[in-house]
């Protein structure tokens, strides 16, 4: 699982982060991202994966497969679980 992530960072580093932050930009007006931030990212951000994964076509499950697991993956060791709540409670 890992390979295929460091493959999906690999294929997102050559599409370019001017190139990244262009395609975010035209399907999306409200987010204006830098290259240098793109270029910064060890991974990439989880509100930022779908619209990635439209810009690329780098898949959801490849960029973030501890957020899109495969259903045949195996399950993640030494996940920490976190609640999110609902904004103003």
């Amino acid at each position: 699982m890992q390979n295929q992530h460091e493959a999906a960072i690999k294929r997102l580093k050559d599409f370019g982060g001017v190139r990244l932050a262009e395609r975010l930009h035209e399907l999306d007006p409200t987010i204006r991202l830098s290259s240098q931030a793109i270029s910064q990212w060890k991974r990439v951000p989880a509100e930022r994966v779908l619209l990635v994964e439209a810009a690329t076509g780098i898949s959801r499950h490849d960029l973030r497969p501890d957020l899109y697991p495969l259903p045949d993956d195996p399950p993640l060791r030494n996940v920490t679980a976190c609640r999110v709540s609902p904004a103003g409670t």
